[in-house]
């Protein structure tokens, strides 16, 4: 609470206390060592915690947030290999397995991430975030069957669990299955109709194909009220504006979502497509160029916008 209230004076004098009570090593000094995590003191914290892990090795609590102390720090391999001594019996193993696959995906090393995902399948089926993060590898691969495939395993386990329908809807869509991702957003629906991100997923949908507008904008007005600072919302209200053809209000609602989202590449192409519209060919250009810089997903097509805008400059 001292640190929260700013006040590290008398923070690090409860610090000498609890020390003065115990020796390192000691289980008890465990709750400092997650103090010291959680207020950015790593070193300390895996000073502590790496103690008491050496003297209690089957200390799976510590082990998992030394593990994660290790992660913060960026030293990979020592968060990965603590991570993997987290025994299956613990409550932390599954968070552990799926930081392992994280830390591996970034890495862009996926085959071993879905190998330490499927071994833990094994372990715990009915785990609905094992498969949410094996469908997400085979999603990052591309391998959009396979990610289908994961999340439909895990809708077996729980079949109104609304996180797997999202990603569902979502790789459906990324394997141009508009409708079925549709369903699978209005099933979200069903469950919980105050889903935000699926109601601005459907609203943004139809703003995409330029159809059903009015609707598009009611559904991602509600999704906007449950979520008012979402960068992503606020842009597909934006993009409704545009399609609309209210080019000064398009302008508005995407400016302050670039604001708030400023590094989406999607966010700067519709301002640029804004622009163009409103003859500001230069800073069409520039929002272009930044939606490349920030590795918008169709280059192709960016590229294409840029080449077209330079025309109008010439």
């Amino acid at each position: 609470i001292y640190y929260q209230l700013g006040q590290g004076e008398k923070a690090e004098k409860q610090i000498e206390e609890l020390k003065k009570q115990s020796k390192p090593g000691d289980p008890g000094r465990q709750t400092l060592g997650l103090i010291y995590l959680r207020h950015g003191k790593i070193d300390e914290s895996i000073a502590e915690l790496d103690l008491i892990v050496t003297a209690w090795p089957d200390d799976h609590k510590s082990r998992y947030y030394l593990a994660t102390a290790y992660e913060e720090k960026e030293k990979m391999e020592e968060a990965i290999h603590h991570f993997s001594l987290v025994g299956r019996e613990s409550k932390y193993y599954i968070n552990a397995q799926i930081h392992i696959a994280y830390i591996l995906e970034n890495q862009k090393k996926y085959d071993e991430a879905i190998d330490v995902l499927q071994k833990a399948i094994e372990i715990k089926e009915n785990q609905p975030q094992l498969y949410l993060m094996l469908a997400s590898i085979y999603e990052a691969k591309k391998e959009y069957g396979k990610a289908i495939e994961s999340i439909e395993k895990g809708l077996k386990q729980d079949d109104k669990n609304v996180d797997l329908l999202f990603r569902l809807g979502v790789v459906l869509d990324k394997s141009n299955q508009k409708e079925k991702c549709l369903e699978q957003m209005r099933r979200i629906l069903e469950i919980n109709p105050d889903h935000a991100d699926a109601l601005n997923y459907i609203g943004y949908t139809y703003a995409e194909q330029g159809i059903r507008l009015n609707e598009a904008m009611d559904l991602i007005e509600r999704a906007l009220k449950l979520k008012p600072n979402s960068g992503y919302i606020i842009d597909s209200l934006g993009w409704v504006y545009y399609q609309k053809g209210l080019y000064d209000e398009a302008l508005d609602k995407l400016e302050k979502a670039s604001s708030l989202t400023p590094d989406d590449p999607t966010i700067p192409e519709h301002l640029g497509d804004v622009y163009l519209k409103k003859k500001k060919y230069q800073k069409s250009l520039e929002m272009y160029q930044k939606a490349l810089s920030l590795n918008h997903p169709d280059r192709e097509k960016l590229e294409q916008k840029i080449e077209e805008v330079k025309k109008f400059l010439k």
